[in-house]
């Protein structure tokens, strides 16, 4: 899947992946200068982290891969440099 940051945003407000699965993100960040990344966590408050992406400064690109978590279900995903870019990570 791709993912796209620009403007301080992400270009989707939900990432939909299959439960267990191998997830392949190509990531670009088009912020000139910016520092993000992709993590995801369990919920908004970040109790359990599945994935944390390391950050790279735009305009960049990168490939995430990690394993989704295993149980069906909404979770969270943000940039943690800039926790106002996130959205649901939902895991079918």
């Amino acid at each position: 899947m791709n993912l796209t940051a620009a403007d301080f945003a992400f270009d989707t407000e939900a990432i939909t992946v299959p439960a267990g699965a191998v997830v392949t993100v190509f990531f670009r960040n088009e912020d000139q200068g910016i520092p993000h990344n992709l993590a995801v966590y369990d919920s908004s408050l970040r109790s359990e982290r599945f994935f944390m992406g390391e950050f790279i400064t735009g305009p960049a690109e990168t490939v995430y891969t990690f394993i989704a978590p295993s149980l069906p279900g909404t979770y969270y995903f943000q940039c943690d440099a800039h926790p106002f870019m996130n959205g649901d990570f939902i895991v079918g």
